[in-house]
């Protein structure tokens, strides 16, 4: 089976897609939309670092692929529940108001530019 069939089943056109603190996965498949990756560089739930290779193995793809990766940021950096950092199965979680506010800002941007109408 391969990666489309696992990732995109139904084959979904997409304009474009947003991804806060994803897992990363590098594909055999070629990317099809536009991406946005955010994540924390202290992130304990999901590595930073496979975002930047999956990053890095799409850069010569005429598909863009962006990726923010916040110096001081954990794992749900955008979830203002978190205002008080929690321990979640020894991972921290916390909302981090300067690296949300700079996503969302990012977030109407990168959709603004490639989801049209």
């Amino acid at each position: 089976q391969s990666d489309a069939a696992i990732f995109n089943p139904g084959k979904i056109a997409f304009k474009a897609g947003v991804a806060y603190y994803p897992t990363c996965t590098v594909s055999k498949e070629s990317p099809t939309f536009p991406l946005l990756v955010m994540i924390g560089r202290n992130d304990q739930s999901t590595n930073a670092w496979t975002c930047e290779q999956l990053v890095s193995a799409r850069s010569d793809n005429t598909v863009p692929t962006e990726l923010t990766v916040y110096p001081d940021a954990h794992h749900g950096f955008l979830e203002r529940e978190w205002s008080t950092a929690k321990e979640i199965f020894g991972a921290r979680y916390e909302y981090n108001e300067t690296a949300a506010e700079d996503a969302l800002r990012r977030t109407g941007e990168f959709l603004a530019r490639y989801v049209k109408g």
